[in-house]
């Protein structure tokens, strides 16, 4: 019975495809952009198994697979221009097409890593899936200091000493990204892999998040 739906989904989604009113040049959506992915981004979902997991959603099913790993991939959340999934149990991923005032768009894909702390990687890709060498304004994490000062701050009621304390806690430095599902913003924040629940919320009195907007060429602090 799933096979059959599952073989009238895909004939339905052919037929609109074909239909002479849907102008090639126009924008595509998440669906279509995640089907097409090459198989190298996430080498253990291929194109049928991604096929799968948005058939599922759209039937309003379990959107959940067994990838090529032998583990579970599962599509959270998905959008015309947002996707969210849980690749496996320690990493997850967030996926968005950002406007750029045409046609085209840009895709941005975030993958956060647990272990068991977040760690986040941003990339970009054109709308054909070729990876862009650019960063579009957003912050990088070279494990310097440079980065512990960008995402801390001295409170008005903070000593100097108690600030210098905490920030001598944040090792390593670890960053963790989160793309918004309802805007084309990304947030940022330090991960803190090996303090204590006491330690951690010591240390949250200098975090600061940063919030950046893409503006259809970069990305903006806002």
């Amino acid at each position: 019975m799933k096979e059959k739906i599952l073989l009238i989904i895909r004939t339905v989604i052919l037929i609109s495809l074909l239909t002479p009113a849907c102008s090639a040049q126009a924008k595509k959506t998440m669906r279509e952009v995640w089907v097409t992915m090459p198989d190298s981004v996430i080498p253990y979902l291929n194109h049928n198994l991604r096929v799968e997991l948005v058939d599922y959603w759209e039937m309003k099913a379990d959107a959940k697979v067994k990838n090529r790993l032998d583990g579970d991939t599962k599509l959270v959340k998905m959008s015309d221009n947002y996707m969210e999934l849980k690749l496996n149990e320690s990493t997850d991923a967030s996926i968005r097409l950002l406007s750029t005032g045409d046609s085209t768009y840009i895709i941005c894909m975030v993958k956060t890593f647990k272990a068991p702390a977040e760690e986040s990687s941003v990339m970009f890709f054109s709308s054909d899936w070729k990876p862009l060498g650019k960063n579009f304004g957003l912050p990088t994490n070279n494990g310097s200091d440079k980065t512990k000062e960008m995402f801390t701050e001295v409170r008005d009621t903070m000593t100097t000493e108690l600030y210098d304390r905490l920030y001598g806690m944040i090792e390593p430095v670890m960053l963790k990204a989160a793309l918004s599902e309802t805007e084309e913003t990304i947030v940022f924040e330090l991960s803190l892999p090996f303090l204590t629940k006491d330690e951690k919320e010591e240390v949250s009195l200098i975090l600061r998040q940063r919030k950046f907007k893409w503006d259809g060429k970069t990305f903006k602090e806002c």
